[in-house]
């Protein structure tokens, strides 16, 4: 082995530590986001009105410590989770293998687990009595 393919392997070493110590430092900020709930404002591009809006819900479910990633001269995450809505023309989407970005969730939207739970309820009772 070179000099320099020495080097380069040390290098690497040195910023694969750097990297698990900034995971070991950052994760369980994001761990703790588990079984978190938010609603967040949606919208077809371009609405009209307030009536164009409505509320999509996201119930956190997992993350990772190979979710962590840096970007905007952050560290970031992405998350595992529940997902639904029911947008201004009654079309309901629910997923549960959603998947998205912790940063696109906004403190001020997390809802408590009794508010989701109600939302979702109440979405289940009028699809079971659809008519």
């Amino acid at each position: 082995m070179t000099e320099k393919e020495k080097l380069q392997k040390r290098l690497k070493e040195i910023k694969e530590k750097e990297w698990n110590d900034i995971i070991e430092k950052h994760y369980p900020e994001f761990k703790k986001l588990e079984g978190k709930c938010f609603k967040v404002r949606n919208s077809y591009s371009l609405p009209k009105s307030e009536d164009n809006y409505w509320w999509y819900y996201v119930k956190i479910l997992k993350i990772k410590k190979d979710y962590l990633y840096e970007g905007y001269g952050n560290i970031l995450s992405h998350y595992d989770g529940m997902f639904f809505q029911e947008d201004e023309n009654g079309e309901i989407r629910i997923d549960f293998n959603y998947g998205n970005y912790v940063h696109s969730l906004e403190d001020e939207n997390e809802i408590s687990t009794e508010e989701f739970s109600k939302i979702w309820n109440n979405l289940l009772n009028k699809i079971n009595n659809w008519k």
